[in-house]
């Protein structure tokens, strides 16, 4: 999907900012608008009835408010479907239908260990 994604965001805003950094998690651009620069813009969402901040705009329209089941639609429409055995699934030399995982094991510490011994501490 090549949406244009606007995020109306205000100063001081914990929803803005969980929006703002689960879209720049899932590598989804947007242009961010400051609301406290933009008065004629917050009087404009509130004839609409838009009240609260984060305001969500995109072909779709707008959503006011900080909305999660919207941000997950926004991710899963913006990212692109991947078949099995595309990114992220090595294939088995030889064996084209087999994905190769690397085994991983969650140490009592919290460290990760991979299958060569390799530690990770999460």
């Amino acid at each position: 999907m090549s949406e244009n994604i606007t995020i109306y965001t205000t100063p001081h805003c914990p929803g803005c900012a969980l929006t703002q950094r689960k879209l720049d998690k899932a590598g989804i651009n947007y242009n961010a608008i400051d609301l406290s620069k933009r008065p004629d813009l917050v009087e404009q969402f509130k004839n609409e009835g838009l009240l609260s901040a984060p305001i969500i705009e995109t072909q779709k329209g707008r959503t006011s408010g900080f909305n999660p089941e919207r941000i997950r639609e926004i991710i899963a429409l913006a990212t692109p479907y991947t078949k099995p055995g595309q990114a992220g699934q090595a294939r088995v030399e030889g064996h084209p239908s087999v994905a190769s995982t690397p085994s991983v094991t969650r140490n009592p510490d919290h460290s990760v260990t991979g299958e060569h011994g390799q530690g990770l501490r999460l």
